[in-house]
């Protein structure tokens, strides 16, 4: 039997996949995790409030990120969730919060509960 030396593995047609792997020893991974509950927001969102509270920050970054966290709460029921607007505001707090020179890796009491908001509208977050 002849071997056919122009083997196309292409995928041809609609495709519709999370991932897709086409040919000899191909492999598509996909890490996937659940979005945090509603209760698991809106305790994140409250933790952070809270930390941001207790930081030194002058009024005119306490004012505006706490006005960020409140789009970002109303937000937070809409369906579907408003990926790009949410990631935009909560771009803002964290600027805000490295502007003023928090460092939000060091502070545990605020990377988690950012972490926790990010994946709430599936916004990729690392420090």
């Amino acid at each position: 039997m002849t071997k056919n030396a122009s083997t196309n593995y292409g995928i041809q047609g609609n495709v519709s996949a999370v991932a897709v792997a086409a040919g000899p020893r191909a492999k598509a991974i996909v890490n996937q995790t659940a979005p945090p509950s509603r209760a698991e927001f809106d305790s994140a969102l409250a933790t952070l409030r809270d930390q941001i509270a207790r930081l030194q920050l002058s009024e005119e970054d306490v004012a505006s990120t706490h006005e960020s966290l409140k789009k970002i709460q109303a937000m937070a029921g809409s369906e579907p969730r408003p990926n790009h607007g949410a990631a935009d505001v909560f771009g803002c707090v964290v600027k805000t919060l490295q502007t003023a020179g928090v460092a939000l890796k060091t502070i545990a009491e605020l990377h988690q509960p950012l972490s926790l908001i990010a994946a709430w509208f599936n916004i990729p977050f690392l420090l």
